[in-house]
């Protein structure tokens, strides 16, 4: 937050500072005149400008703006420092204009916004938000720029199978031909987990029943919930901090046909990719 009043200090001056002398530089590139005139332009520029400064905010959002604005004010700048004409003049005052217009306004909403939201309602703003969402997290935290470079589909074990909740034993063998780490149950919304499929072995070979009913077998179970194949690894842990669930199933949904699984992930995979425990296998021994 001090980061971003100090900016906001900045842009200010920027723009009074430019303000100031912005008709003395073009007085003495062409006449004083002439650059008196060149500066009510550039005013009037920014008086029309900022009324219609709402649409352009939600098509790109404040931070887009804010950059486009400093692009916009650097070239037109730039350019006017070797402009010899009144046309020449006239073209970069308009892309400096264009670009100034939204530089004190868009940068005052930005630090509002974090103060407003921190200092009264004790939340982050948007601003810093977006900043986290796109990558940009202010923070200089190794850990979760780690986390963001590393896709949940890179990590996440596919050894898994689908089951109901209630079969046979011929079908809970059937799904163990293939070796898999995980059974996956997902039916109505109160009976949605994963369970290890060496727990679910070993209890066929322990009890002679025909029925098995995967909720009630001695078994540790994890409640799960989805996310996205495009999520990161930084999405995930927070997935997993901001909801009761104890593992990721990477889901994708798809509009005419059923979700289709991808992997599951759990908390200790993810850890796993910072080094802030050692990783473990399905079997939990140390690799």
């Amino acid at each position: 937050l001090l980061f971003l009043l100090i900016i906001h200090a900045m842009v200010g001056y920027v723009e009074l500072g430019t303000d100031s002398w912005i008709a003395r530089i073009t007085g003495s590139i062409l006449d004083e005149t002439t650059g008196r005139w060149l500066f009510v332009y550039t005013s009037a520029l920014m008086f029309a400008l900022r009324f219609v400064a709402g649409p352009i905010v939600h098509k790109i959002s404040p931070l887009g703006l804010l950059f486009a604005s400093a692009v916009l004010a650097t070239i037109g700048l730039y350019t006017l420092g070797g402009v010899g004409s009144t046309v020449a003049a006239l073209v970069a005052l308009t892309i400096y204009g264009l670009g100034k217009t939204f530089f004190w306004p868009t940068m005052l909403a930005v630090v509002s916004s974090g103060i407003t939201s921190r200092e009264i309602f004790g939340k982050v703003s948007i601003v810093l938000t977006l900043l986290q969402t796109r990558g940009l997290d202010y923070r200089n935290n190794p850990v979760a720029q780690s986390l963001r470079r590393v896709g949940v589909t890179s990590v996440m074990d596919r050894s898994f199978v689908e089951s109901k909740n209630q079969l046979t034993v011929t079908e809970a063998m059937t799904l163990l031909n293939g070796q898999p780490q995980w059974v996956v149950v997902r039916e109505a919304a109160d009976k949605q987990f994963l369970l290890r499929a060496a727990e679910l072995a070993r209890f066929i070979e322990q009890h002679d029943q025909e029925q098995i009913e995967l909720e009630e077998i001695p078994a540790q179970r994890w409640q799960w919930t989805s996310i996205e194949p495009q999520a990161t690894l930084q999405e995930a842990l927070e997935t997993l901090d901001s909801s009761q669930a104890e593992s990721l199933l990477v889901i994708r949904q798809r509009p005419f046909a059923s979700d289709q699984i991808y992997g599951v992930l759990n908390r200790d995979t993810i850890e796993a990719n910072y080094a802030l425990r050692p990783r473990y296998n399905s079997d939990n021994r140390q690799q």
